[in-house]
């Protein structure tokens, strides 16, 4: 069977998406772990949802572009773009966040010996969703 035959365009913008929304993950784990971060972020723009929504389409746009003039995207196996970006969409949000706040909160009750068997334990201020 053959695979499926993207253009230059279209497979840019796939691996274009799936690396933005990649880094926006780690950008938003960052900024809520590192006040600075969100606070020059905020000034940039009013609200730093604003300015990480603006770095997205930048960097999207970007590499698009690029990976669309340089033909590099187009190298990649169709099925391997496509389940790249299933996984970036997959991985998008606090999700990945969440695990690493929740494995780091039970491991530091379990070393100060106050690990509960409920949810209501406080996950760490630096913690994404600890809001």
């Amino acid at each position: 069977m053959d695979s499926p035959k993207l253009t230059p365009a279209t497979s840019g913008f796939v691996l274009a998406a799936a690396i933005t929304m990649l880094i926006s993950t780690a950008l938003s784990c960052a900024k809520d772990a590192y006040a600075p971060l969100k606070d020059a972020m905020k000034s940039l723009a009013g609200h730093d949802w604003t300015t990480q929504g603006l770095i997205d389409l930048a960097r999207f746009l970007g590499l698009g572009v690029i990976f669309m003039k340089t033909r590099f995207a187009e190298k990649i196996d169709p099925n391997r773009l496509i389940a790249g970006l299933i996984g970036a969409v997959g991985g998008r949000g606090d999700r990945p966040c969440f695990l690493v706040c929740a494995i780091l909160s039970e491991q530091s009750a379990r070393l100060t010996g106050r690990l509960r068997r409920t949810y209501s334990s406080p996950l760490p201020s630096w913690c994404c969703i600890s809001r």
